[in-house]
């Protein structure tokens, strides 16, 4: 086992009686089997085919502590307002090193209606009105054997946010959870958010994962979603952390029959980010639409990984993935779609666009269709490219200067999924961290507010 690894299993044995809900046998015991998987499994290697383009090396050389609760209120508050955040009209729940903060969402949880609930995930396994979900989701969703990572962040299943929507209860406002890493120290944090829409309910929940102070920390995250029959949920993930951290993520969803999984992601930070998405179609014209945005710079390696589970009939997939690859920087695009014997007249589409800005960046795309059904409609395809000369030399002939004019040709190449986010303040966000990260960013700004 690596230095990191034996170092976070030794923290995590000795703090495992003391774990939120460690009275409860059934959270123990899944507690101590992801564990038990930590121990014999250990981060995985390039010898792993799901892992194989991406070297974990630098992660493991790490001796990561696990994350403690130092910030104080002011600092947290601070934080919150200078990334543009106001808790009095915005329901905003912060994460900060890893744990929920009480005192920071109670104006969030003003602002909800009746029939959703927002709490800390330590909260609501102890409530009893809501144990009996928690306890039929929690760590059930996804699986924590698939790898290290998951595994880790299982074994120390209590820091994160609960989300519940009753029956028929539409949330109109968007709920963000706003992850911040303030700690100098290189810590590890495994938040678990776990997200349940009953029936024919339907919500916007955003990610925002933000670094404060530049510390080589890792942010280990598992969201679990559970949508009932026509429930629908939009999930916008931003990942902005800091360039010497380390962010691997997984989310995984269950949709129910007649419900609708849409997720918007974009990666622009980390040295090296890895984000799984797996959904799982589990009930009759289930439909999900995946799109991502990943952007490197310098030698930043940025991985995306989707599989999608068409498992029963009439259920419609859709995937864009853009990418936008700088310097030294490598990308990786794996995107499995399976469709099961039984599941008849599915459609999934799947498309993968890569831009690359210089020489030495480099982008690993694989799409994959796997069909056991006859009657299906699916398609797969990607492109890998410069940009465009014609282009460039029609935007130069009429006056624009050559880096603004890749810089509107890179933006326009992006922009695209900007447009299908479904909520002008998030799509207002997203744009903002695109301008930011893009090269020549500031001349661009000014081009596109004029």
């Amino acid at each position: 086992m690596s230095a990191a690894a034996d170092s976070l299993s030794t923290n995590l044995h000795a703090a495992h009686a003391a774990l939120p809900g460690h009275e409860l046998a059934w959270l123990s015991e899944r507690r101590a089997a992801a564990l038990s998987s930590f121990d014999a499994m250990g981060f995985p290697s390039v010898r792993h085919e799901d892992w194989k383009y991406t070297n974990v090396r630098n992660i493991e050389r790490r001796a990561f502590e696990c994350s403690k609760q130092d910030a104080d209120t002011q600092a947290i508050a601070a934080a919150i307002k200078d990334f543009g955040y106001d808790v009095t009209s915005q329901i905003v729940a912060p994460l900060v090193d890893g744990y929920p903060r009480q005192d920071a969402v109670a104006d969030a949880t003003a602002r909800l209606p009746d029939g959703v609930t927002l709490l800390p995930l330590a909260s609501a396994i102890a409530d009893p009105a809501h144990a009996q979900i928690v306890r039929a989701h929690l760590g059930q969703v996804a699986n924590a054997g698939s790898d290290g990572f998951a595994a880790l962040n299982a074994a120390s299943l209590a820091e994160g946010y609960y989300l519940h929507l009753a029956a028929g209860v539409q949330l109109q406002e968007p709920v963000t959870i706003l992850v911040m890493a303030i700690s100098a120290q290189e810590s590890a944090m495994n938040p678990r958010h776990l997200i349940v829409l009953e029936r024919d309910a339907s919500a916007h929940v955003v990610e925002h994962c933000v670094t404060v102070n530049r510390s080589a920390s890792l942010h280990n995250t598992v969201t679990e979603v559970a949508l009932l029959d026509g429930a629908r949920l939009e999930h916008t993930k931003l990942q902005v952390e800091a360039p010497v951290g380390f962010h691997v993520a997984t989310l995984e969803a269950h949709v129910g029959a007649g419900a609708k999984f849409v997720s918007h992601a974009m990666s622009a930070g980390s040295a090296i980010s890895r984000y799984d998405i797996n959904v799982h179609l589990n009930g009759d014209s289930a439909a999900c639409v995946l799109n991502g945005l990943y952007l490197g710079s310098g030698r930043q390696h940025v991985d995306f990984h989707t599989r999608i589970h068409h498992a029963k009939p009439n259920c419609t997939s859709e995937q864009l993935y853009k990418g936008i690859l700088g310097g030294s920087s490598r990308g990786v695009f794996n995107g499995q779609v399976h469709v099961h014997q039984d599941a008849q007249k599915s459609d999934a589409q799947q498309a993968n666009h890569n831009l690359l800005l210089s020489r030495n960046a480099e982008i690993d795309t694989k799409p994959q269709l796997e069909i056991l059904a006859d009657d299906v409609k699916c398609s797969h395809g990607t492109t890998v490219g410069q940009i465009d000369q014609g282009m460039l030399f029609y935007l130069r002939s009429r006056g624009v200067p050559e880096t603004q004019a890749r810089g509107l040709l890179t933006f326009g190449f992006a922009h695209d999924l900007v447009d299908r986010l479904s909520v002008p303040a998030v799509a207002a966000r997203m744009e903002k961290i695109l301008l930011e990260t893009l090269p020549h960013g500031d001349e661009l700004k000014a081009l596109v507010e004029e």
